[in-house]
């Protein structure tokens, strides 16, 4: 992470570790500002931050708002969190880790080499590359091999189709209408056109 010259992406258990890292610092400012300590924040290095402040609107163009939110979110270990635009954020891609993840670890790693996971674009290779990139060998017997993962997720996916064509089944009528819209009702006024 200290070579200028590559650029490094946390993986999404990375992602998690990280996240739960800064949560973590979040609840000590939040204690000591509620029980009124008198540092309230043990990672303010003001002097560091003005420096960060001045280089961001000298050399890059930064207005004194951007360039105080960019310095909060590079050295505030508790403002590193994703936050609601998530195109803004330094750290983290999105907030995938917390879906995975949300049941524990093997859960996660599960779900990462799923038909979900797949779908996500995760995957069993993926799910490897966690255990490699820190020096691992990735544990047989938690991922199984690549070629059951393989059959696994084809017979999920096949019951996902299923399960789709059902419920298309359901929603038209026998001349192919949607049965739920109304007829003024087009592709473009849904939520996520």
């Amino acid at each position: 992470m200290e070579d200028e010259e590559k650029v490094y992406t946390f993986d999404v258990f990375e992602e998690l570790l990280f996240a739960i890292s800064i949560m973590s610092a979040k609840d000590e400012v939040d204690f000591r500002r509620d029980v009124g300590y008198k540092k309230k924040n043990p990672y303010i290095n003001r002097k560091q931050a003005t420096v960060v402040v001045n280089e961001l609107m000298a050399h890059f163009g930064y207005s004194d708002r951007e360039a105080k939110q960019a310095a909060n979110e590079v050295l505030r270990f508790d403002k590193m969190l994703l936050s609601d635009d998530e195109d803004d954020n330094l750290f983290f891609w999105d907030d995938d880790y917390a879906f995975f993840f949300e049941r524990g670890f093997i859960e996660g790693i599960n779900r990462l080499k799923s038909y979900a996971g797949e779908q996500a674009g995760y995957g069993y290779d993926y799910t490897c590359d966690i255990f490699r990139d820190i020096g691992l060998k990735p544990p047989l017997l938690l991922l199984g091999t690549k070629e059951a993962n393989r059959i696994a997720n084809e017979v999920s996916a096949k019951r996902a189709m299923e399960m789709m064509n059902k419920l298309g089944s359901k929603l038209l009528g026998t001349d192919g209408q949607d049965l739920y819209l109304p007829d003024d009702l087009g592709d473009e006024d849904l939520p996520f056109s």
